[in-house]
C-alpha cells in the first residue's frame, strides 16, 4: 500500500506540469508521499523510491523522443534517487518530533534543500521538475516575485506534509484529523482558535499576493518580432546545409515591413558553423541591411582553438551595409551547456560502459562566459538559452548585469510534438514573475510566445506552424524583491535544512552513545551479582 500511495502521489505531482498544468495537485502528490512514508526509515525509503520514479518517469516522458528508453529511464532512476535522499533524511530529521507544525516545517526545509542541490550539482544540476514551477498559474504564482522559487517550492511541501503529518500524529488512518485541524479555528470553544486562524490567515494573504511586475514601474518598451520558422533543426536531423535559415527568413517575411525594434529567431535558426561559412554570413548581411533594424539569432561557431560554441548573435544594419566579419558581431556563448546532450561528461568512462552514446555526441560544446547580456536596439537583453531558462542563477546573474527584459530562444525539434517545449515555457513563465521582466520565448517549432511579468502568455504561436508576431514589450531596470531577498531567503532554508541534518546527526550519536553505556553497566551489574552469587 506504501508503493501504490507513493507512486500515486508521484502521477499527482506530474499533473502538475504540462499537458495537465493542475497546480492543485502537487499538494496532493506531496500529502501522499508523506503519509506513505510512514514513521520508519525503511517505510520512508520505499515511498522516497516509489514516489520518484512515478513522478520523474512520467515527466521526462519527452526524452524518449530525444534518446530513447535507456537514456530516459537513467535520468529518471538518476532523479528518483535524489528524491529518495530527501524523502529519507527528511523522515529521520522529524522522526523525534511530535508537533505536527513543526513537523511539516522540517520535513520540507529539508526536501527542498535537496531540490535546490539537484539544480545545481552534478554537472550543472538539472532544475527541472521544482514544486515552485508546477504552482505556475495558480494563487501562490505571486510569491516566486518577493522570496522566489524556493519559496513557493518550501509553501507547497509545507501545505501538502502538514495534513499528513497530522494524521501521522494522531494515530494512523484517522484521516478526519486535518479537517478538523481546518475548522478548529472556526469554533469559539477552541483555545488555540487564534493561532490557527493567524496560520490560515497566512497562508490566504500569501496567495493573495500579486506578481511584483504587475506593481513596479516601466522604462520604456521594446517593439519585438519573434519568428519561428518550424525547421526542423534538431541535433540528428540530417538537413541540407543553409536550408533552416531559408525557413527563418521565409517565415520573416510576414513581419518584415511591419514597425519593430528588434527582430528575435530561435536558437540554432542558422544551423551553421558561421567562422566557416562566409554564404551564410553573405545572406545574414543581406537581409539585414534589407530590413534595417538589428536581428538576434543562434548560430553556431568554432574559436581558435577549434573549440565548439552555441552562440547567440546580434547583428546590427550599420555592420551588415559595411560589411563587418563575423569576428565583429556581438556574440553570447551559452554558459549552462546539458549534459548528455551538448556535451558528454566524462567520456571515456561512457564510451566504455555505452559505446554507441559516444557516437551519438562525437563533438562536445564549450561553456561560455560572461554576464549573459547583449545590447540591441539600445536596450540591455538578458539572454537564457534552451534550457538555460530554468536556471534561477544565471537569471539573476543577468538581472545584476542591468537585463531589462529576457530573450529565451530555444531548438525543441528534437522532442518532436511531446509535452518538453510546453514544460520549458511553464519554467519561463515563473523565471518572468521571479525577475519581473517580460520574456520573449521563441522557439523553433512549438510554444513560442511572450510572457509577461505576471507569468500570462500573449501572442502565442501555432506549434508546428511557420509563424511570427510583432508586439511591445515593457523595460523595466529596478529589481525585484526576489533579487534582493530570494539568496538570503534560500541561503537561510538551505542552512536551516543542513542544521536540522547535523542536529539529527548529533541527537542520534548522543542517543546510540547513552544506549552503549546503558548496556554496559547493565553488563556490568550482571556480571558483578554474578560473582557476588558464586562466593556466597
Amino acid at each position: 500500500m506504501r508503493v501504490v500511495g507513493a507512486a500515486a502521489g508521484g502521477l499527482w505531482c506530474a499533473t502538475g506540469f504540462p499537458p495537465t498544468a493542475w497546480w492543485a495537485a502537487a499538494f496532493l502528490g506531496i500529502f501522499l508521499l508523506v503519509l506513505s512514508s510512514g514513521e520508519t526509515l525503511g517505510s520512508a525509503c520505499v515511498a522516497g523510491a516509489s514516489f520518484g520514479v512515478a513522478f520523474w518517469a512520467t515527466l521526462l516522458g519527452w526524452l524518449t523522443a530525444y534518446l530513447g528508453i535507456v537514456p530516459w529511464a537513467a535520468l529518471s532512476l538518476f532523479m528518483a534517487a535524489w528524491t529518495l535522499l530527501a524523502t529519507v533524511t527528511a523522515a529521520w530529521v522529524v522522526a523525534r518530533m511530535r508537533s505536527p507544525l513543526f513537523r511539516a516545517a522540517s520535513w520540507s526545509v529539508v526536501f527542498v534543500l535537496w531540490e535546490s542541490l539537484s539544480s545545481r550539482v552534478p554537472w550543472g544540476g538539472f532544475s527541472w521538475g521544482r514544486l515552485a514551477v508546477s504552482q505556475v498559474g495558480g494563487p501562490f504564482t505571486g510569491l516566486a516575485s518577493w522570496l522566489g522559487a524556493p519559496a513557493v517550492s518550501l509553501l507547497v511541501a509545507f501545505l501538502g506534509s502538514l495534513p499528513a503529518m497530522v494524521v501521522q500524529v494522531t494515530g494512523g488512518c484517522r484521516l478526519r484529523a486535518p479537517v478538523r485541524l481546518g475548522l478548529s479555528g472556526l469554533r469559539r470553544s477552541n483555545p488555540h482558535r487564534l493561532r490557527l486562524g493567524l496560520c490560515w490567515g497566512a497562508v490566504a494573504l500569501l496567495g493573495a499576493l500579486p506578481a511584483w511586475g504587475t506593481l513596479a514601474p516601466t522604462s520604456g518598451e521594446l517593439r519585438v518580432a519573434a519568428v519561428q520558422g518550424n525547421a526542423q533543426a534538431g541535433l540528428f536531423t540530417n538537413v541540407t546545409p543553409g536550408s533552416i535559415l531559408s525557413d527563418q527568413l521565409r517565415a520573416s517575411q510576414a513581419v518584415v515591413t511591419r514597425r519593430f525594434n528588434v527582430m528575435v529567431w530561435p536558437e540554432n535558426s542558422v544551423n551553421l558553423d558561421l567562422s566557416e561559412s562566409p554564404s551564410a554570413q553573405r545572406r545574414l548581411r543581406a537581409f539585414v541591411s534589407k530590413m534595417g533594424r538589428p536581428l538576434v539569432f543562434g548560430s553556431l561557431r568554432t574559436d581558435s582553438r577549434g573549440r565548439l560554441f552555441n552562440t547567440i548573435v546580434v547583428l546590427t544594419p550599420a555592420q551588415a551595409r559595411r560589411g563587418a566579419p563575423f569576428s565583429e558581431w556581438q556574440r553570447l556563448d551559452k554558459r549552462h551547456l546539458v549534459p548528455f546532450g551538448e556535451y558528454l561528461p566524462a567520456r571515456r568512462l561512457w564510451d566504455a560502459i555505452v559505446p554507441g552514446l559516444a557516437g551519438l555526441l562525437p563533438r562536445d560544446f564549450s561553456p561560455g562566459s560572461g554576464d549573459g547580456v547583449l545590447r540591441a536596439a539600445g536596450v540591455r537583453a538578458g539572454i537564457l538559452v534552451c534550457f538555460e531558462v530554468t536556471d534561477d542563477d544565471l537569471a539573476a546573474g543577468a538581472i545584476g548585469a542591468g537585463a531589462q527584459v529576457f530573450l529565451a530562444p530555444s531548438n525543441n525539434s528534437d522532442f518532436g510534438r511531446t509535452q518538453e517545449s510546453a514544460q520549458q515555457l511553464q519554467s519561463a513563465r515563473l523565471q518572468a514573475v521571479t525577475t519581473g521582466r517580460w520574456v520573449v520565448n521563441v522557439s523553433t517549432v512549438a510554444s513560442s510566445g511572450l510572457v509577461s511579468s505576471d507569468g500570462g502568455v500573449t501572442h502565442r504561436l501555432q506549434d508546428f506552424r511557420p509563424g511570427a508576431f510583432v508586439a511591445s514589450v515593457p523595460l523595466r531596470e529596478t529589481r525585484s524583491p526576489a533579487a534582493l531577498l530570494g539568496p538570503l531567503w534560500e541561503a537561510s532554508t538551505l542552512g536551516c535544512g543542513w542544521g536540522l541534518l547535523l542536529g539529527s546527526a548529533l541527537t542520534g550519536l548522543g542517543e546510540w552513545v547513552t544506549r552503549r553505556r546503558s548496556e554496559r553497566s547493565q553488563r556490568r551489574g550482571a556480571a558483578y551479582r554474578a560473582g557476588t552469587r558464586s562466593a556466597r
